[in-house]
């Protein structure tokens, strides 16, 4: 909590209500005006519900404002699988990669010596176990990490650097369907620029 509406806050629960419309906004404003006249009428602090309705409104509108702000930092579930998805391929852990795909997935691999087209987890898991013995556990940058979606799914597409005996550079394309890995493109681009962050 912010410690301009912590200190407001505070002056609320120990009655002090002067000075309050500085620390509020909008229509708290008016509502703090309210309070004033009140306390002022009476002689009397006001009454403890209006305080807390006020405190209550407080910290969900700091609550608010700060998830808003921090919004863009969370990943979504799919850009976490793709991140997870190219660590497995570093680490060569294929029982890890084979758990995030569907049942009828796809895997198009464009150049190289995997050059094809994979459909079903079978097949998917025998190239990956190729892969891994041909070039052992690898370092993974990964940049341009970007993401489209709608109701129905998402596409992460990343520039991806496998460092190991030699780099490989791959263009990205993943397809999530309710949570699963159901396309995978791998394309082999030795011109790619990857940049580190």
């Amino acid at each position: 909590m912010p410690p301009a509406v912590h200190h407001a806050c505070e002056r609320l629960f120990y009655g002090r209500v002067h000075g309050l419309k500085k620390y509020l906004s909008g229509s708290g404003i008016k509502r703090a005006g309210k309070l004033l006249r009140v306390g002022k009428r009476n002689k009397t602090n006001p009454p403890i519900d209006i305080l807390m309705e006020l405190y209550m409104k407080m910290i969900l509108t700091a609550l608010t404002l700060s998830l808003i702000t921090m919004g863009s930092a969370l990943a979504s579930p799919a850009t976490d699988a793709a991140q997870m998805h190219f660590a497995a391929v570093g680490a060569n852990d294929v029982a890890l990669l084979m758990r995030g795909y569907s049942d009828n997935a796809q895997l198009t691999w464009v150049g190289g010596p995997l050059d094809g087209t994979y459909t079903g987890a079978d097949a998917i898991q025998g190239t990956w176990v190729k892969f891994g013995k041909a070039v052992g556990p690898l370092k993974v940058t990964v940049s341009n990490l970007e993401e489209s979606a709608n109701p129905k799914g998402s596409t992460v597409s990343a520039n991806v650097q496998f460092e190991g005996k030699m780099p490989i550079k791959v263009r990205y394309l993943l397809t999530y369907r309710d949570g699963k890995l159901v396309n995978e493109t791998w394309q082999i681009d030795p011109k790619l620029t990857v940049a580190s962050y």
